[in-house]
């Protein structure tokens, strides 16, 4: 079960390698095979370290026994949803009363460059401080009510759910990004892969009519709401379909190949173009990583692998983040430590991530606690997310690991307050 998870997220960075290879454009300063060697390579040093790992551990098909869920766990999810919504709060507060954004004139697209051009690099109010730090607090509540579905009654999950529901999309529409979709569906991957590997479930749930429906109708919302963006953005500038498609090329260093014809009048015409248009922002990190192989940087700056966590603590206790050639691009997890540390520094990293994701799954099956469920999603994510870019350069990513773990770190507290009571 341990390797056959680590397989299936092998299997979806060789899907997007397919894709890439699929779609009619290519990188127009750079040849992408010398990247797709190192990135195949990568996968190859971590299966490598992660298996070797586990051998060590001596791992063995035995798995903890399950206890049930804990009472005062239940009270840390009704506490973190109540957070989330206050929260949330505070970020509409912050972002109508502090930054002047008016949520009833402007659509997502206007929001976010309303929030772009009026952010300054500074902290804007204590509202959005807290906002910002509190706003993912319902992760916590999604991991536990997958993680030990059992434990709740058809009704109540239904609510956790549909709350859980309202706050991404509420929080989708407050920050005008798409993150926080995709974090979300991949952290409910996560978590069912982590009942696999734990043994509290099987991969037969991956095959079922039920699961295979949902993940279908997941796909599909996934993609229609990013359709959905690339088509408000090209209305908004004034674009049609294969016009914003030529810009979105341009931009991101990218050329049509000869064979490929535009298609720009109809709606099958505009529904291709913009399905190409989401295609592209998966795959074309594979184009930024040739540039970076191409044209290696002699001396690097900033530090694409964490940019995020350094972004967050810049602004805490302010100080300069340098900017790098890459910065704001999407660049995989090979190609961000390609760009410090060169082959070396590909090999290393996979063989750290292996490593750790090796200790994780040892304890999710081996120990009977709430944080080897954490420790597993933590690098579970940093595998899954590297082949589009490194998982601690998603904003919203740093803020949920922040909130997950403190309130674990309040579950702790209220464990032990009532062990002494």
């Amino acid at each position: 079960m341990a390797i056959s998870s680590v397989l299936v997220a092998i299997w979806a960075a060789f899907s997007l390698l397919v894709l890439d290879v699929a779609l009619p454009f290519t990188s127009a300063y750079a040849d992408v095979v010398p990247a797709y060697i190192i990135y195949f390579s990568f996968f190859c040093v971590f299966i490598v370290s992660y298996l070797f790992s586990l051998c060590f551990m001596g791992f063995s098909s035995a798995v903890a026994a399950r206890h049930g869920m804990s009472a005062g766990l239940l009270q840390v999810i009704n506490f973190s949803l109540f957070f989330s919504v206050l929260a949330l709060c505070s970020l509409y507060v912050d972002r109508v009363f502090y930054r002047g954004v008016d949520f009833g004139e402007k659509n997502f697209v206007e929001i976010r460059d309303a929030l772009n051009s009026s952010s300054d690099g500074s902290i804007s109010s204590v509202f959005s401080v807290f906002g910002n730090l509190f706003q993912f607090s319902y992760f916590f509540s999604l991991i536990a009510i997958l993680f030990y579905r059992e434990y709740f009654s058809g009704g109540r999950f239904v609510f956790y759910f549909a709350v859980i529901l309202i706050c991404v999309f509420g929080g989708s529409y407050l920050l005008g990004g798409r993150a926080i979709f995709a974090v979300f569906l991949l952290t409910s991957f996560v978590v069912v892969m982590a009942r696999v590997v734990a043994g509290y479930s099987s991969f037969r749930v991956f095959f079922t009519v039920r699961f295979l429906f949902l993940c279908g109708v997941a796909v599909a919302l996934f993609f229609l709401i990013f359709v959905y963006v690339f088509y408000m953005r090209a209305s908004v500038g004034g674009d049609s379909s294969v016009e914003y498609l030529n810009k979105f090329l341009l931009h991101l260093h990218g050329v049509s190949l000869a064979s490929h014809e535009s298609c720009g009048v109809g709606l099958y015409c505009d529904l291709r173009n913009y399905l190409y248009l989401s295609f592209l922002y998966f795959t074309h990190v594979f184009w930024v990583f040739a540039e970076i192989v191409s044209a290696p940087v002699l001396e690097p700056s900033g530090n694409p692998v964490f940019g995020a966590v350094i972004s967050v603590f810049s602004r805490l206790f302010h100080f300069d983040v340098f900017d790098y050639r890459f910065a704001g691009l999407f660049n995989s997890m090979p190609g961000s430590l390609y760009y410090v540390w060169g082959m070396w520094g590909v090999w290393i990293g996979a063989a750290l991530i292996g490593f750790f994701l090796a200790v994780a799954v040892f304890f999710l099956r081996f120990y009977n606690s709430f944080f080897a469920v954490l420790l597993f999603y933590v690098f579970y994510m940093a595998l899954l997310v590297s082949p589009v870019l490194s998982v601690f350069n998603v904003m919203s990513f740093v803020f949920v690991v922040f909130c997950v773990f403190f309130y674990f770190f309040i579950f702790c507290l209220l464990d032990f307050l009532s062990r002494r009571v």
